[in-house]
């Protein structure tokens, strides 16, 4: 019980590093030849609001009423070059906390025949499985909600080479320093309560047979900034007679902590130290997906290779695999004739050890039946839900979800979120968290 544990975020990104790769990349862009190609800008403004059913904890924030700008600027100076930036300004009218002004975004793309290179800060994305990605170990997320993950990646500062050689694509990255996933803070509603009290670790039958118990966390041991630590990756794709694949290989780091833990006895009482960590981590993987007549198939699958090979730290995973297979298809004329899209996935992870259950967030996919159903309702709207259930500890989440268009590039989408399912479930840990939300969207 005592090792089911959230902690602070913390999210390391060397600035030496970024502002040497922000020089470069405007350097290339000053002696670039300018073909008369203008910038160009987008972005878009958004509205929040969430509500959520029950407010069973004091001093805890209940809801969220937020508002986004983003600016996207881009511009292509040569045939040889172009360039993206992304700059997102928020502000939460009920959690200070999460206001911001953060770049998302900020790199050239250099470009060859069969060659190009990408530097700057970047979110890589990898995987042909819907929402769960085992290969996908490059950009790390934005926990802060664990269900509002949808553009909540931390962009990287990385340097992406492709090179394409007849039908296979090459593509290597870099990335010179580690940057964390952010895990919910102190007053969310998704950091589970640590227990107050705990059996007597001297004389559990006697009485006092529960004492209190106190923590203490100790700032996490980040990864040093040198080349040593720095993570790579390597992918090999190609597309043969319908089946599209690759292989990957990542050397790295986990970007979510490990929380060791050391427990000190008072004769009345129990102190715990927690001192998050973060371990190295290699993955071999591999995604496919092809059309079976009517039917769409894909699959991912991912090898770890951890920090406890020998399985002798039971607060860090032994090896372990991952691998997701789903099954799609497009109905015609539902409803008249709208469109209605049917995904169904399965999740499993496998292990010859022991999974260590240190953070939540590292094993919540066990065994999972996943889906995903779409429906268009007309030209403008459409109604989707989507679900997962936990079979290893009974636990389910499900989200309806209706969206339009009112007007060109404005999206209403109106969801709720639904979870429960035993105690001992991620989900059913959450039940009280059930809520509702609109967001309101304009894009330019």
């Amino acid at each position: 019980m005592l090792s089911r544990l959230f902690t602070l975020p913390t999210v390391l990104i060397d600035h030496r590093w970024c502002s040497g790769l922000m020089v470069l990349c405007l350097a290339v862009l000053m002696v670039s030849p300018v073909a008369g190609q203008e910038t160009s800008f987008s972005g878009f403004v958004e509205i929040d609001y969430f509500s959520y059913l029950k407010n069973p904890i004091p001093n805890t924030v209940n809801g969220r009423n937020q508002g986004i700008f983003q600016l996207e600027v881009s511009g292509a100076p040569s045939e040889r070059a172009a360039f993206f930036s992304a700059v997102e300004f928020r502000e939460d009218q009920a959690d200070a906390r999460r206001n911001r002004i953060y770049l998302d975004e900020a790199y050239v793309d250099l470009l060859w025949d069969a060659f190009d290179l990408r530097i700057g800060k970047q979110i890589i994305l990898w995987g042909k499985a819907d929402a769960i990605n085992p290969t996908d170990l490059i950009t790390p997320w934005d926990y802060s909600d664990v269900l509002d993950t949808e553009d909540e990646r931390i962009g990287v500062v990385a340097a992406k080479a492709r090179y394409l050689l007849a039908d296979w694509e090459l593509e290597a990255v870099f990335v010179p320093t580690f940057s964390a996933s952010v895990l919910p803070s102190d007053g969310s509603r998704w950091l589970p309560a640590l227990p107050g009290m705990a059996p007597n670790p001297f004389f559990p039958q006697q009485p006092p047979a529960l004492l209190p118990v106190s923590y203490r966390v100790i700032p996490a041991a980040l990864p040093d900034a040198s080349l040593e630590n720095a993570q790579v990756a390597a992918k090999i794709s190609s597309s043969k007679r319908g089946w599209d694949f690759s292989l990957s290989y990542y050397r790295g780091w986990d970007d979510l902590a490990v929380f060791h833990q050391q427990a000190g006895f008072g004769g009345d009482s129990i102190r715990i130290t927690i001192a998050p960590q973060y371990h190295r981590l290699q993955a071999f993987g591999g995604d496919f997906a092809t059309t079976l007549g009517k039917f769409g198939l894909r699959g991912e699958a991912a090898w770890y290779l951890t920090d406890d090979r020998d399985g002798t730290d039971p607060d860090i995973d032994d090896p372990y695999g991952q691998y997701v297979i789903g099954l799609d298809r497009t109905f015609s004329d539902v409803l008249g004739s709208n469109n209605l899209f049917v995904l169904v996935q399965w999740i499993q992870e496998v292990t010859n050890g022991e999974f260590a259950q240190s953070n939540p967030l590292s094993h919540i996919f066990q065994r999972a039946l996943s889906g995903r159903a779409e429906l268009e309702l007309g030209t403008y709207a459409s109604f989707a839900l989507a679900g997962v259930y936990d079979l290893e500890r009974k636990g389910y989440f499900l989200r309806p979800e209706l969206s339009g268009n009112p007007a060109d590039g404005v999206t209403v989408i109106l969801t709720a979120d639904v979870l429960g399912g035993e105690n001992e479930s991620f989900f059913g840990s959450f039940e009280d968290n059930k809520r509702v939300q609109m967001r309101i969207k304009a894009s330019f």
